[in-house]
């Protein structure tokens, strides 16, 4: 609800409640205050309360609020330093024995490969969004598989497997409209398609 005051104020309570409390409320109330700090816009003060929650969460082997704690620090880090931050959160994901943490699997893949799209390494970038579309099938939400395969078929554009990628994203039409939906990422993405293939006349239409 942006009611950052007042979730200080609650927080002020979780702390004095801390010394008799167990590692894991610690954990969770530093995540919260550094949130709070994060959403208002002042990491400078979040960075610390992450690294803490992140730390403490290691010693106590909360695995998905470690993953939690790195990725938030990826948030708050500058950008060189934020690749850095979301594998160390992979890494914890993949090797974990506790399903929550696992969960974090698909969004990580996510964020990694646009991490590298950013930084135009389209190969590294393919590789995370092909496990992430992985993750999702198996996962078996249908809205999550088609965010998933979106970013696949982008990433294949690039690397000028425009074909492929045509093909990709206009069965993903298909399936946002057997679902009754739309999507002008899908429309944008076909659009760019067609001009890589000198077919102008048509992707303005898709335009």
């Amino acid at each position: 609800q942006r009611r950052f005051e007042d979730a200080h104020k609650t927080l002020d309570r979780v702390e004095k409640a801390l010394p008799k409390a167990d590692d894991k409320a610690k954990i969770r109330y530093l995540l919260e205050r550094g949130r709070v700090f994060n959403s208002s816009g002042n990491t400078d003060d979040a960075r610390p309360l992450f690294l803490q929650a992140y730390d403490l969460a290691l010693k106590s082997k909360e695995d998905p609020y470690a993953v939690d704690a790195a990725h938030m620090m990826a948030i708050v880090e500058p950008t060189e330093k934020q690749l850095q931050w979301n594998l160390k959160a992979l890494a914890l994901a993949e090797d974990s024995q506790d399903e929550r943490a696992r969960n974090w699997n698909g969004s990580l893949y996510n964020n990694i490969g646009w991490t590298y799209f950013d930084q135009r390494q389209y190969e590294d970038a393919l590789a995370m969004f092909e496990k992430a579309l992985e993750f999702r099938e198996e996962q078996g939400d249908p809205a999550s598989i088609r965010i998933a395969k979106w970013g696949v078929a982008k990433a294949l554009r690039m690397m000028d497997h425009t074909e492929e990628a045509l093909e990709m994203q206009e069965e993903l039409l298909q399936e946002f409209e057997a679902a009754g939906q739309t999507s002008g990422d899908v429309y944008e993405e076909i659009g760019e398609c067609l001009i890589v293939m000198d077919r102008e006349q048509e992707a303005q239409e898709w335009f």
